[in-house]
């Protein structure tokens, strides 16, 4: 298994967070991999064999070479095979809506073929990042092709990304309300805005970031349940347990308890990468 995660490129810093270059083994075989809300969205090639997802949208569809992902509201399941081979690139919340200039409401909980959303270019990806050879230079070819967006989106941060900022830097534990007051703009004006730009409401993001704070809190201080509830702003255990639920569709006990070495924990550290500074 090769896994590595790259910073991107100066110019394109504001609206991305990384990317990463993930290949399985083929002898490894056939896996069925959980990917779970991360308050992120993004773009991925596939250059071996290709994914099925599976979710309330798709139901085992093949995913095209390469596509784009908006938010998740509820975990999906992916499908793999040991040829497994993709590059992806994690935008930061608002970075996909600042770098294109596309609202993102309409990608939510859906994985689109990318040439639909970005053009003819998109097309040829999967081939060029084939051919590229080495990790570092599939991630060049990538950024080749995004740096062509460059002044196609919002010229200037928005009130959106000051508000993302602000539930990032609580973990998520805060008043939608309240942030709305801080930033001197209504709440229904906030929802509208937060959803096209980032693809969820605001109030949804902030429980993805809190959920995902306190499985940080978990992993790394090895806490209990409860403690790591509590940690994360949770006001009880049962309130933890409906939301790991609603995220992961399981119990709090069924999480964490694989091989950090296997696919799915692989994929799904690359999934959740964007928030490891917080």
């Amino acid at each position: 298994m090769f896994y590595q995660v790259f910073a991107p490129c100066q110019p394109l810093a504001p609206f991305i967070d990384s990317y990463y270059v993930l290949e399985g083994n083929p002898w490894e075989g056939y896996q069925r991999v959980k990917l779970t809300p991360s308050g992120t969205s993004g773009l991925v090639v596939q250059y071996g064999d290709r994914l099925q997802l599976e979710n309330d949208h798709h139901r085992n569809e093949l995913l095209s070479e390469s596509f784009v992902f908006g938010q998740l509201r509820k975990y999906v399941f992916l499908e793999a095979c040991g040829g497994l081979k993709v590059l992806g690139v994690h935008f930061k919340p608002t970075g996909f809506y600042r770098l294109f200039g596309i609202p993102m409401a309409p990608y939510t909980d859906r994985a689109v073929d990318a040439e639909l959303v970005l053009g003819g270019g998109a097309t040829y990806l999967a081939g060029r990042v084939c051919d590229a050879g080495e990790a570092a230079a599939r991630v060049a070819v990538v950024e080749e092709f995004l740096m062509r967006f460059l002044g196609k989106g919002p010229a200037v941060e928005s009130i959106i990304d000051q508000a993302v900022q602000l539930i990032l830097s609580a973990r998520g534990n805060l008043s939608i309300c309240g942030l709305a007051q801080s930033l001197r703009v209504g709440c229904r004006t906030l929802e509208r805005k937060f959803r096209a730009e980032v693809g969820i409401l605001p109030k949804l993001f902030a429980s993805i970031i809190r959920f995902n704070a306190m499985l940080r809190v978990r992993q790394t201080a090895h806490n209990s349940w409860l403690d790591a509830a509590y940690a994360g702003g949770y006001c009880d255990q049962s309130h933890l347990i409906r939301q790991v639920k609603l995220f992961c569709g399981e119990a709090p006990s069924q999480l964490l308890t694989g091989d950090t070495d296997d696919l799915p924990t692989l994929i799904q550290h690359s999934y959740h990468h964007h928030l490891s500074g917080f």
